[in-house]
């Protein structure tokens, strides 16, 4: 019988005795140890007893080192008791067992970057995609991979906020913070923690204060360089023109100084 990898549980609403019991059931129909610890730990996790839910997702973790479950639930484990640089460990060891693209594996990247953007987690070693230009691209991809996720969302408007300091995050367009706001939104809809909604909501406004702001400048810049151009214009207007009566003047000129020339031939002529 092949084994089964069991339910990634997400702790951020906190593991159910719901879950609890639809993982002993799988545990029981397999026979598998690695499912059975995996259901210990969601159910010690389900009473609030996390470490001893985390020293049984590291049992299962040492029975079957591939499987990418436990190395998740171990990962909410070690958040939730405040060791966030163990946390973003496990959180990159699923992502890397998860099938790239996957829905766990998308929630599996937003929750190690939850992790590594934090202060506390400075001076961890950053994996290389931890970088504006990849991050960009990253968070894209998760939210197509996992568009009903409200943490992929809130990743995406991060990166795009790029109002952290975790990385250098390069010039935001109004564009760019639009769509940040656009997931803000996504995510705090579906968000259950009041005060992660409230904290969206504040995001979202703060962005799109700056989006008018840069739009009002970039409507003044643009006003400011009509102005100039329609200077330049009149001035070459301008100058066009007076260089047209100046040629006409010295055309008139000619015109009289020859008219002049030939009167006084025809004098002279008549006096001859």
């Amino acid at each position: 019988m092949s084994v089964q990898p069991g339910l990634a549980v997400s702790f951020g609403n906190l593991a159910s005795a719901r879950d609890a019991e639809e993982q002993a059931c799988m545990a029981k129909v397999t026979g598998s140890v690695y499912c059975k610890l995996i259901a210990d730990g969601t159910r010690h996790a389900s009473q609030l007893d996390y470490h001893t839910a985390a020293s049984c997702y590291q049992k299962a973790i040492a029975s079957d080192p591939i499987q990418p479950t436990a190395y998740f639930n171990l990962g909410n484990a070690l958040g939730i008791s405040g060791m966030l640089e163990d946390a973003a460990e496990m959180f990159l060891k699923a992502k890397d067992r998860y099938p790239a693209g996957s829905e766990d594996w998308a929630h599996s990247v937003a929750s190690a970057f939850n992790m590594l953007k934090l202060p506390q987690c400075a001076d961890v070693a950053k994996p290389r995609w931890w970088n504006d230009w990849d991050l960009k691209l990253l968070s894209a991809t998760i939210v197509a991979a996992a568009k009903d996720e409200d943490s992929v969302h809130a990743m995406r408007a991060d990166v795009l906020g790029g109002k952290l300091n975790a990385w250098e995050a390069g010039h935001r367009s109004a564009t760019e913070l639009r769509e940040a706001c656009f997931h803000w939104e996504w995510a705090g809809e579906r968000c259950n923690a009041p005060a992660l909604k409230a904290e969206y909501a504040r995001n979202v406004i703060a962005l799109r204060s700056e989006v008018e702001e840069m739009e009002a400048a970039e409507a003044e810049a643009k006003a400011a360089e009509q102005q100039v151009k329609a200077k330049e214009r009149a001035e070459a207007t301008a100058k066009a023109d007076a260089v047209a009566a100046e040629l006409l003047a010295e055309e008139g000129a000619e015109k009289a100084g020859a008219a002049s020339s030939g009167r006084k031939a025809r004098g002279k002529k008549g006096k001859r």
